[in-house]
């Protein structure tokens, strides 16, 4: 056995000298696989054979070694096998031979490959999948026989209503044969009448899991009608997924006559109880929405499953827009049928609507026919045929009722358009009765509004009143200078320590705790508003009967009476404790001045709305600007464009509301470039609670981060050329699969370029010379591609190119063809001219990839094969490519 091996093994190298395996080690690969394997020479004798082959052929690897190719390959190849053999070395092509059984009921497929000057032959035992085939023919034959004997029609559609199978019954029936009903042709024969019927009665089964029933026609070519009874089951898979239907229509035309009047009838009634019905409801309710749902739901059902829209003109918008619809499902449509409620179409070139404006109706038999472009975009989505009927008001137009059929093209009969109209004249006394009734009850909700919101009002005063820190009060100026109080809010207590009686029977009681040197300013400025009829504001000191010192503020508004008497309503508040934090505050803003007149960073106090009111001296030394200059402006005039949103979103508006955060953004400086500042903002609240000024405190981050930036950037981008590198690149073709999974017309390509003998002149001119070779060789490929393609260096000088948003091979085809003409003249290096070449591997994007280093694994492959087939040229990659990779001995 050992001599055998080395007799195998030797046969094996001196017929493939170039493998790259061990020749003992390939043997034990052959000897393991479930194929017969066997090689000859160029004098038929054999050279090697593997134990599968021994077996079948009854005989050991050591007994045919060096012996002539006999009769005994006769048992799984047949008669023809040395014939075969001698032509598969005349036309060095392999050849498959058909399966052959053998002795013993086994079968086995046998494969000739010329390996001059002998032949390899490999042969598999394909026994178990022989008799399955056989037994699958029988079943086959034996199913087509009961099915095409059937008295019935038999058809089989897949889960969208696709037909798949029709037999020969089905097509004596319907007058259409199995070629013309594929697909979706058997739905054109049903009669127009049914067709909306029959799909809705298929998509109602369907959605309850129920087999179809239902009485339906077919129209022939010949306009002939015949009568059937359909029924359809589901067909499922093991995993519960519906796969199709299964049915059979029976011909009932014998009956046709009775039921043409029973259909004629029911239609009839029908027609009578949707009328009734329909109107009932326009005198039952007030409510649009309910009277166009009844409408358009009923008068479908009444037009044999025809779809209806109520559709309103707004002449401000210039829009006809759809409001209200009831559409029937169609079969093949996952979930519910068409949905067309807020489409808006243009009234401006739109000539359909300018026959409605003339109060005339529009009938469309076929919208292929339209040829303005509004209605063309609005055929796009709901195609077939139209009937437009105007509802009118007050001799304008309101909107129209809108009848749509999928057919086209389609007739519209006389009796269809009068029973429009019909509708529609009540939908027409509908819509006056609801207007006017929706007038009334806005003007009566208005009353009622009005009525509460003056008992509200009321309410508020009181309460204003009694709750205010301060107190309300109506004080009258008579000419001769005398005054008197006519009401006094009973908060006065809490703001003079005395009660309104007390006020009443004594006016003078008040002026009495004014402090001394602010009763006769207080005075002035009441004789000031009396004589101008200006609003009174003024501010004093009292001291209460308790010993405290209070201020107060009062604003009124003079009005003049009889008698050159004034009156005023005036409100007064206890403002006492303003003015504590208004002294607290003066004696912050001096402490907060001197420190930020006395740091680096910039210390800025803003308006809420982000205007300068305080600018910290450190402006000069961070942006070139006086303090001065910046008082009064709004910094969004000194912002990057690009960071003004993200300031106000992150920082400007979350400060308002009470809270603070730090944002990292531009600023320009006065010489024109831009600072990166990080600056947290906080708000400055005054005792009540209210926000009174914004805070900002910035610090110059200029070197931080453009040091983050150049980080970024190295990380992304190969140092020597400046192209982006592996990590960059493998981002965009993660990002090219993915869109390309997502969108159907999107394409890219990818190259993998090395270029020729490049160790040759990095060797002779050294590795300087290299380098500035691969920095021109990376700005000439950038220079004939596109923006929106990435040219990017895995290392040495390996390129890869990134081509996307293309139309075909043949536009890639075209861009490598560019790269080659870059690459044709002479490049100057080290003082020499140096010629160089490129061999590409090229691999289309396809939605086998589901990784980006599988596509640089196949372009790595097909650059290989570039360069083994003579170098300068491309490689379109293959599968066979990567198999033959995985083969190679390692």
């Amino acid at each position: 056995m050992a001599a055998s091996v080395s007799q195998n093994t030797t046969a094996l190298a001196k017929l493939n000298p170039a493998a790259n395996l061990p020749p003992l080690l390939l043997a034990s690969i052959l000897d393991a696989i479930q194929d017969g394997v066997v090689v000859v020479d160029g004098q038929w004798q054999y050279v090697y054979v593997n134990g599968k082959a021994a077996a079948v052929l009854g005989r050991s690897a050591q007994d045919l070694l060096g012996q002539p190719l006999g009769d005994e390959f006769t048992l799984v190849a047949g008669q023809l096998f040395l014939e075969m053999c001698q032509r598969t070395l005349a036309e060095g092509q392999p050849v498959c031979l058909a399966e052959y059984p053998s002795t013993g009921n086994r079968w086995f497929e046998t494969r000739l490959y010329p390996e001059p000057p002998g032949l390899l032959i490999c042969f598999t035992d394909v026994t178990d999948r022989k008799l399955a085939e056989i037994v699958a023919r029988n079943n086959e034959y034996r199913s087509e026989s009961l099915v095409e004997a059937a008295p019935v029609g038999i058809f089989h559609t897949n889960a969208e209503g696709h037909c798949l199978y029709v037999n020969d019954r089905w097509s004596q029936i319907t007058g259409l044969s199995a070629a013309e009903a594929r697909g979706s042709g058997w739905l054109q024969t049903l009669h127009p009448e049914d067709r909306d019927r029959v799909f809705q009665a298929w998509y109602q089964a369907a959605q309850a899991n129920q087999p179809f029933h239902q009485e339906y026609r077919f129209q022939r070519a010949d306009q002939t009608v015949a009568w059937v009874f359909g029924q359809a089951a589901a067909e499922y898979d093991r995993n519960g997924q519906l796969q199709g239907y299964i049915g059979t229509i029976t011909d009932i035309s014998d009956i046709s006559d009775r039921k043409h009047r029973e259909l004629k009838l029911k239609r009839k009634a029908q027609q009578e109880a949707a009328l009734h019905r329909v109107f009932q409801a326009i005198r039952n309710s007030l409510d649009l929405a309910t009277i166009f749902t009844t409408a358009t739901a009923e008068t479908a059902q009444l037009l044999g499953g025809l779809d209806c829209v109520v559709v309103q003109y707004f002449p401000d918008r210039g829009v006809w827009q759809h409001i209200a619809e009831f559409r029937h499902p169609r079969p093949g449509m996952a979930g519910s049928s068409l949905n067309t409620i807020g489409l808006e179409i243009p009234d401006t070139n739109n000539p359909f609507a300018a026959q409605l404006k003339r109060l005339e109706k529009v009938q469309v038999n076929d919208t292929q026919g339209i040829s303005d472009a509004v209605n063309q975009d609005v055929a796009q989505k709901v195609p077939g045929a139209w009937l437009l009927v105007p509802i009118i008001l007050d001799d304008r137009v309101w909107g129209s009722f809108t009848i749509h059929v999928s057919q086209s093209p389609f007739t519209w009969q006389s009796s269809q358009v009068a029973l429009v109209q019909a509708v529609v004249n009540q939908l027409e006394v509908a819509i006056q009765q609801a207007s006017l009734y929706q007038q009334a009850q806005l003007e009566l909700a208005e009353r009622c509004r009005t009525e509460a919101a003056l008992v509200a009002s009321e309410t508020r005063f009181k309460n204003l009143a009694a709750n205010i820190p301060g107190a309300i009060f109506n004080y009258l100026l008579y000419p001769d200078g005398s005054t008197q109080i006519l009401y006094m809010s009973p908060s006065c207590l809490n703001v003079w320590e005395v009660d309104v009686p007390t006020i009443e029977d004594n006016n003078q009681t008040l002026a009495d705790m004014v402090y001394r040197d602010d009763l006769q300013p207080l005075m002035a400025s009441v004789l000031a508003s009396a004589r101008t009829l200006t609003q009174w504001h003024h501010e004093w000191r009292i001291i209460t009967p308790s010993g405290k010192l209070k201020w107060l503020q009062a604003t009124g508004q003079p009005q003049a009476l009889e008698d050159s008497i004034v009156a005023w309503d005036c409100i007064i508040l206890d403002v006492s404790q303003q003015k504590q934090a208004e002294l607290e505050l003066r004696h912050s803003e001096e402490r907060y001045r001197l420190l930020a007149e006395n740091i680096n960073d910039l210390v800025a106090l803003h308006k809420l709305d982000g205007h300068y009111l305080y600018v910290s001296p450190s402006v000069t030394m961070l942006l070139g600007y006086q303090p001065e200059e910046l008082l009064g402006r709004d910094p969004y005039d000194f912002f990057h464009p690009d960071d003004c949103e993200t300031i106000l979103q992150r920082s400007h508006r979350k400060v308002l509301t009470g809270s603070s955060d730090s944002v990292t953004y531009r600023m320009r400086h006065r010489a024109g470039h831009y600072i990166w500042f990080e600056t947290l903002t906080r708000p400055i609240i005054s005792p009540d609670g209210t926000i009174t000024q914004l805070q900002t405190t910035s610090r110059d981050v200029t070197d931080r981060i453009q040091a983050q930036q150049q980080l970024r950037h190295e990380a992304h981008h190969d140092a020597l050329t400046g192209l982006p590198n592996r990590h960059r690149l493998l981002e965009r073709l993660t990002a090219a699969l993915q869109r390309q999974a997502s969108q159907d017309h999107y394409n890219f390509a990818v190259l993998f370029l090395d270029l020729d003998r490049f160790k040759v002149i990095n060797d002779s001119l050294g590795h300087l010379a290299g380098d500035q070779l691969l920095v021109v060789v990376a700005y000439k490929l950038q220079s004939v591609l596109r923006s929106v393609d990435l040219v990017a260096r895995l290392g040495g000088d390996e390129f890869v190119i990134l081509l996307e948003d293309i139309t075909d091979l043949q536009a890639v085809i075209q861009a490598i063809q560019r790269i080659f003409t870059q690459l044709q003249d002479p490049f100057m290096v080290a003082g020499r001219n140096v010629y160089i070449t490129a061999s590409i591997g090229l691999v289309w994007g396809n939605s086998r990839y589901n990784q980006a280093e599988e596509l640089l694994r196949d372009a790595d492959l097909a650059m290989y094969r570039a360069k083994s087939c003579g170098r300068a040229r491309y490689e379109i990659f293959d599968p066979e490519m990567h198999r033959q990779a995985l083969e190679q001995p390692g």
